[in-house]
């Protein structure tokens, strides 16, 4: 158990310096050369994980489908889980969850940074760096949404109220639909799944092939993790 929060501890230091370090606030990673310890009778799990070869395997199947509301949130969700090691459970998040990082750490060069608060496990709250790629990705998302209001299918919220991840799909009922037109828990993992699942078929690779049919959401969580920890993790 203590194991398990040091190392959850690492990746969020390790990555909120690197982020800094991406934004130009630090020139250097403190964290950069820190490992986990491993203990005996702990190993890393590399089962349920992505190699960086299996993730431009996702990357090249997006980039072969039309451009369409539907891509724009998948891309924006993968890149949120991937580049923050965030739960399936954490993603009910809202714009209202969104703040700039300048609020936290004064400095003209963070200006346009921003952070999510988010409410993990046992009501702990956090908050997480976010990457400008993934702020973009999360824009044009939810231009799309826009669109759907000015159509008259969605109805309009507050910036609080308004999710991060839209339902596209009509009717905007049943188990994917949250009351304020989110995507439920359960509408996030039927599109990942459904995503893993066709590059599933487009893989010649039978290793890679079996990884992409077991894939869930919660690898992606473990690919960031190992991504900041260090983890091997052969193509």
């Amino acid at each position: 158990m203590a194991g398990g929060r040091a190392a959850g501890a690492l990746a969020g230091v390790g990555h909120l310096y690197g982020f800094l370090m991406e934004t130009g606030y630090l020139v250097a990673n403190p964290f950069a050369r820190i490992r986990q310890a491993k203990q005996p009778d702990q190993q890393i799990d590399t089962m349920r994980s992505l190699s960086t070869g299996q993730m431009r395997l996702v990357e090249q199947y997006l980039g072969s489908l039309d451009d369409s509301p539907s891509k724009c949130r998948l891309v924006a969700i993968l890149a949120l889980l991937e580049s923050t090691g965030l739960r399936i459970g954490e993603l009910n998040l809202t714009w209202g969850s969104l703040m700039p990082i300048r609020l936290l750490v004064p400095d003209e060069q963070l200006s346009g940074a921003k952070c999510l608060r988010v409410l993990g496990k046992g009501g702990k709250e956090r908050l997480v760096p976010i990457k400008e790629h993934v702020l973009r990705a999360l824009h044009a998302h939810r231009a799309d949404r826009q669109a759907l209001i000015e159509s008259g299918l969605v109805v309009a919220v507050t910036e609080e109220e308004t999710p991060l991840f839209s339902v596209l799909e009509r009717p905007m009922v049943g188990e994917m639909a949250s009351a304020n037109g989110a995507l439920s828990t359960a509408g996030i993992h039927r599109v990942v799944k459904h995503l893993f699942a066709q590059v599933a078929v487009q893989c010649a690779d039978a290793e890679s092939k079996a990884a992409f049919e077991r894939a869930t959401c919660h690898w992606l969580r473990h690919t960031f993790a190992h991504s900041v920890l260090g983890a091997t993790n052969q193509d």
